[in-house]
């Protein structure tokens, strides 16, 4: 496991997961979409809708991983797909926000998934979960940083909008750990329970040891 000193962005996710996901972040989620302003109002912030962006096509990316003929694990494609939508949605959230407040959108290019998902490894049920976890974690960090902006320049309505985002990533990220948990205990050599939750099959596949 990750240290959780102050410079950890993300304590408590595994490292290999979190440096392929801080790969991706650190491009589109830094910077100021207006860069010839000092001012550090949210409209002239670009925090939420390229970071949301990213982890949608993330999303799509293991969603078609797992649909694939050769890996046949619809659960776990219809509920990266799920998560896909929801990333997506966030994003023209925020979006809509910026508009709302007066701001110019400009959206950065979206990363391509670096993840080789046809390697055992990395195509693994839990190192998928995993990669979800530090993305949902990555985000609450992000949304916290443009919470301490908004009451820097005390503004209070961006306050509560973002308030309501970070109650919706909380919710998200403790969804996200128990799954987790769950496929540690049941171990990648053996096999992956089929569980529901929420009318979503999580995962349906079984891996017997080479005898």
């Amino acid at each position: 496991m990750a240290s959780g000193g102050p410079s950890q962005a993300v304590p408590g996710v595994l490292q290999k997961p979190l440096e392929e996901v801080k790969g991706d972040f650190e491009r589109v989620c830094a910077g100021c979409v207006n860069a010839d302003s000092a001012s550090k109002t949210f409209v002239r912030q670009d925090y939420g809708e390229n970071s949301y962006m990213n982890q949608s096509y993330i999303s799509t990316s293991m969603a078609a991983y797992f649909s694939n003929d050769t890996v046949a694990l619809p659960g776990i494609a219809m509920f990266m797909r799920t998560n896909a939508a929801r990333a997506k949605q966030d994003a023209l959230q925020f979006l809509d926000y910026q508009n709302m407040r007066g701001g110019k959108v400009v959206l950065a290019s979206i990363a391509m998934p670096k993840a080789d998902y046809f390697q055992e490894e990395q195509g693994d049920a839990l190192h998928a979960y995993e990669l979800l976890l530090a993305l949902n974690k990555l985000n609450f960090s992000k949304l916290r940083a443009l919470h301490s902006t908004a009451r820097e320049e005390e503004d209070p309505e961006l306050q509560d909008f973002v308030n309501y985002k970070l109650h919706e990533l909380a919710l998200a990220i403790r969804e996200m750990g128990s799954y987790v948990c769950e496929l540690k205990r049941v171990g990648t050599g053996h096999g992956v329970r089929v569980e529901k939750r929420h009318g979503h099959v999580l995962s349906a596949t079984v891996k017997l040891p080479v005898t």
